[in-house]
């Protein structure tokens, strides 16, 4: 799992310079507690100052050649538009690991960022744990015949039919 602590961040490359054989590029770091529009800015000034460093006449194209703590998902497209990194970046900062487990579970087309409250459960220790607190919710656990109850498979349909975990954080597999 990735660290909750660490900002997103993003290798920005100048493709002249690629294309010259040479790498030259700038991680940019995106802050916590920023507005898209400040990120958008904070890439785009990264951005130029690097292509003002680069080594070839006419630096002017870059691309996204890498990205770091935005969970293990592939997030990003080399070029991405800086207002989706931001705006992904955002909500990474407001929702850390439960964001990451998001893009793993439903990637960047399935699921869009605005339905994760809708689609987001909750973070349990495990699968089973969570299959407990459900039946414990929605069945008398307290009646005798709880005894008999068959917690691998309504763990197994719980996950089979309705939801989706990655590293504890639970998602409904359907909003509608």
């Amino acid at each position: 799992m990735t660290n909750g602590t660490k900002a997103p961040r993003v290798y920005v490359a100048s493709l002249a310079d690629y294309n010259a054989g040479r790498l030259h590029g700038v991680w940019v770091t995106l802050r916590p507690f920023c507005k898209v529009a400040e990120l958008v800015e904070h890439l785009e000034r990264e951005t130029a100052a690097m292509l003002k460093t680069s080594r070839e006449e006419f630096a002017e194209e870059w691309a996204i050649h890498d990205y770091e703590n935005f969970g293990d998902h592939n997030v990003f497209g080399e070029y991405e538009d800086f207002s989706y990194v931001a705006k992904v970046a955002v909500f990474i900062h407001q929702h850390s690991d439960a964001a990451r487990a998001f893009f793993h579970v439903f990637g960047r087309d399935d699921a869009s960022m605005e339905d994760f409250d809708a689609y987001y459960v909750g973070e349990w220790s495990d699968t089973r744990a969570f299959a407990e607190d459900q039946a414990y919710e929605f069945f008398d656990m307290e009646s005798p015949v709880a005894q008999f109850f068959y917690w691998d498979k309504y763990e197994t349909m719980l996950f089979r039919d309705l939801y989706l975990e990655h590293d504890g954080y639970v998602f409904k597999r359907d909003i509608d």
